[in-house]
């Protein structure tokens, strides 16, 4: 049954505002680095320098030698390459975030039920917690082979975020019962 059927006010349009912006700030932090590596390089470039990754070298602009200055900003590309990586795992986050967002959105324009209401045991999370922290010790005490905890690792931030979304059901349900 539709909204306007029921007389209820039809509900406000999407808002993408808050997600264009977030957007924005992620290019803006995965970006900003290998701008500012492209300035130094070009900078260089125009006034006949050399860049090295590994010292600085003399580069006089206007009388002054700014090849130290230069290679610092040169050195951000070691942090350009991090910043790229996790500016992507951030777009896919909000990707994720901005479908199920729209989703519910639209849901609840269709006029359909909210079911999020989720009872959480929290005693199984401690369960597991156990069971995590036994795994580490057994590859830090030498009983597995140490890659092993690479994966111990993984499965503790999966937990982490399957507790903290748990918890934070929780809080809001609570909230909106008072």
């Amino acid at each position: 049954m539709s909204r306007d059927v029921m007389g209820a006010p039809p509900p406000a349009p999407f808002s993408f505002k808050i997600y264009w912006q977030v957007l924005g700030l992620i290019a803006v932090f995965a970006l900003a680095p290998w701008v500012i590596v492209y300035v130094a390089a070009v900078v260089a470039d125009l006034n006949g320098c050399t860049l090295s990754a590994t010292e600085a070298l003399p580069c006089v602009i206007r009388g002054v030698d700014r090849g130290e200055t230069l290679f610092g900003l040169a050195s951000f590309a070691d942090f350009a390459y991090i910043s790229l990586s996790v500016g992507l795992m951030l777009l896919l986050v909000w990707g994720a975030i901005l479908a199920v967002s729209y989703m519910a959105w639209r849901r609840k324009a269709q006029g359909v039920k909210d079911f999020t209401k989720i009872d959480v045991n929290f005693g199984w999370y401690g369960v597991a917690l156990v069971a995590i922290l036994a795994g580490a010790a057994m590859v830090l005490a030498g009983w597995l082979p140490g890659p092993v905890i690479f994966l111990v690792i993984f499965v503790f931030i999966f937990w982490a975020f399957s507790f903290l979304m748990a918890l934070s059901v929780t809080i809001r349900d609570k909230v909106r019962k008072s």
